[in-house]
Order: C-alpha cells, then sequence, then structure tokens
C-alpha cells in the first residue's frame, strides 16, 4: 500500500463544499488509469473505465469531512464557528484547530472553563458548539484582516503510521478514495463498465452522489466508506458492530438502505473464495451514498463495504493496516470479476 498516498489524503482539508484540494489529488491518481475524468456542476469527480463486458457499476467514496466555518468574529477577535456535518460537541472544546483565512492559522477551541463559574448544575454536559470559540492567539487587528466568514476550519492533526495501524484526521471517508485508487492499481482487468465517482457533501445529507448517479445511470453500485467501529471498553458485545482485526465489513442493513441482497451475496462469496477476510454488519444506525444512489433513475442493486475505523468524525480515526488491506483486496477482486454476477430480477 502506498501510505504516503492515505497520508496526503488524510492531511488535506476538505470540509463538505470545500472539497476542492482532495479533488486534485484524487484527479492526478486516477489520471494514471484513464484520461475520461469529468467534474460535474456539485463539484464530484467522476472517472470512466470502459469494460468490454458486465454490467455498469458505479464505485463510490466520498470526498468531504467534517469540520466547521467561521460564522462570528467578536470584538476582541475570537471566532465563533458552527459545525458542518455530524460532529460531538463533547469532543470539541480544547482541540487545536487550522482556521484557513488569508494564511493558514492555529487556533484552540475554548469555552467558559466550569472551575470559574459559581454554578455547579450542567458542568457534566457539553457546551454546544455554536457557545464556544476559536482562540487564534492574535490581536483583534490581524484577524479581522486575515479571517472572514465562512472561513473553513479542520481539526489539526497530522497522519502518523502507528506500525500495525494508522491514524489520522478524515480517514471518513479518504480511506474509502484510498481503497479504489489501490484497488485501481493492482487490477490486473476491468470486468465491468466501471465508473468511479469521488462524490461531495456527503457529511450534509449524502447530496453530492445523487446528481452523478443520476448521470452514470449503474447497474451496480458500491459505496466503500470508513465507518464506525466501536469494539472499545463499556461497549456491549451485541453493540460494537465493526471490529478492528476482523477484516473489511460487508453491511447489510444501516438506517436507510437495505443493500441488494444477490449483490452482497456475490460479494461474500468472492471474499470467502479467495480468502479475503471479512465481517458482516446489520444496524439500524448511520447510512452511505448506496442509500442515495439506490432510489436514482430505474434505481440499482447497492452494496456497501467498509473500513473498521474508531473515533471517526473526532480529531483523530484509527485503521487497520490489515483490514485496509482486506479492502483493497476485495475490490479488486470485484472489478476483474463483475460479469460473473447474475442479478435476480424476479
Amino acid at each position: 500500500m502506498d501510505l504516503k498516498l492515505l497520508e496526503a489524503l488524510s492531511n488535506q482539508p476538505g470540509i463538505s463544499g470545500y472539497e476542492t484540494g482532495v479533488r486534485n489529488i484524487v484527479k492526478s491518481e486516477l489520471q494514471k488509469f484513464t484520461s475520461d475524468l469529468k467534474v460535474d456542476n456539485m463539484g464530484n469527480l467522476i472517472a470512466h473505465f470502459p469494460g468490454k463486458k458486465g454490467p455498469r457499476v458505479l464505485l463510490d467514496a466520498h470526498m468531504d469531512e467534517v469540520g466547521f466555518l467561521v460564522n462570528h468574529i467578536d470584538s476582541r477577535g475570537f471566532l465563533r464557528i458552527l459545525p458542518v456535518g455530524g460532529i460531538d460537541p463533547r469532543i470539541v472544546y480544547g482541540q487545536r484547530v487550522k482556521v484557513y483565512g488569508k494564511r493558514v492559522y492555529t487556533g484552540i477551541v475554548g469555552s467558559i472553563p466550569p472551575h470559574v463559574t459559581s454554578s455547579k448544575s450542567g458542568e457534566d454536559k457539553a457546551t454546544p458548539i455554536e457557545d464556544l470559540f476559536v482562540d487564534l492567539g492574535q490581536p483583534k487587528s490581524v484577524v479581522e484582516k486575515e479571517v472572514q466568514l465562512g472561513d473553513v476550519v479542520t481539526f489539526d492533526s497530522d497522519f502518523r503510521d502507528l506500525d500495525y495501524s494508522v491514524c489520522g484526521k478524515a480517514f471518513d471517508d479518504r480511506i474509502g478514495l484510498f481503497v479504489i485508487i489501490e484497488a485501481l492499481r493492482k487490477a490486473k482487468s476491468i470486468d465491468c463498465d466501471l465508473y468511479v465517482v469521488c462524490a461531495v457533501q456527503e457529511e450534509m445529507g449524502l447530496r453530492g452522489t445523487e446528481p452523478a448517479a443520476f448521470r452514470v445511470e449503474p447497474d451496480l453500485a458500491i459505496a466503500i466508506e470508513g465507518t464506525i467501529a466501536v469494539d472499545i471498553p463499556g461497549m456491549p458485545e451485541h453493540k460494537q458492530l465493526a471490529h478492528l482485526g476482523e477484516g473489511v465489513s460487508v453491511r447489510l442493513m444501516d438506517r436507510l438502505m437495505l443493500a441488494s441482497r444477490d449483490l452482497t451475496d456475490f460479494i461474500i462469496k468472492t471474499a470467502t473464495s479467495s480468502n479475503i477476510k471479512h465481517q458482516l454488519i446489520v444496524k439500524r444506525m448511520g447510512t452511505t451514498d448506496a442509500a442515495a444512489i439506490q432510489k436514482v433513475r430505474k434505481g440499482a442493486k447497492v452494496a456497501a463495504l467498509s473500513i473498521p475505523c474508531r473515533y471517526i468524525h473526532s480529531p483523530v480515526s484509527l485503521a487497520y493496516k490489515e483490514d485496509v488491506r482486506s479492502a483493497i483486496d476485495l475490490v479488486t477482486k470485484l472489478i476483474e470479476s463483475f460479469s460473473k454476477f447474475k442479478a435476480d430480477c424476479s
């Protein structure tokens, strides 16, 4: 695996609606495999890899990450921010962030500390994000000159190789983009009419992928995601869902999607016959772009493959390298064998 590529994707800022830098990295990689690349009005990158036979297949991974936008600068130069995407307010206070003004500034997220207030009530509750502030450590005159409303704010976390695992920000879903690129690099052939959609604005309600899928009109679609893994102390066993070290997860159900069972059966058979480690997931929370693609035009058979990641939508996520490899291996095998899929449309 080219972990330098995963590092570049993870470190690149790209909250929903501001994915240009991520798209440039992905585009430079996909250009190595095809010249048929388009950017639509939403900002989705759509790459086409014509195959000689087989169904029309869409592989999707989204480019955006959760983050913040500046929505107020007060009289002393403190910034107020609003979240873009789902962020737990409990993990925001005290974090280091990057503010992308006229240049990149480092800031600290603060709030009124409980030990200087007279009341103890509510101290166990998280401060709402709109009541937090970002301290740039700069005079008001500098802040007003360098920062404006709408500037992007991201968590300030650098990618790390931890030998057995990797950690960094935005694994949801830079890790999915990485898996697709690495699978294209490994695939010996393309056994379908393949489209890759690198989607925008997934974290704001699956906004980007729908118009891209409308354009492609796939027969089959697979969303590839970094998914939440809560195999951690304190979680009941039946609620732990995806486990690190158990391979790529094949999702059968989530909050908005019921996967097409004949497609997931084909995926599971492919993984089993190729000795690729995998796990099955059935849950009623979260969702992926597959839920939006499923209902476009005439409809598509969909599935979701996920790489288990602890602590997603936070300053830093953690994933095992072996799970990333299993996802790459499975997507590679699927690209090479989609013509063998027999749809059940009875």
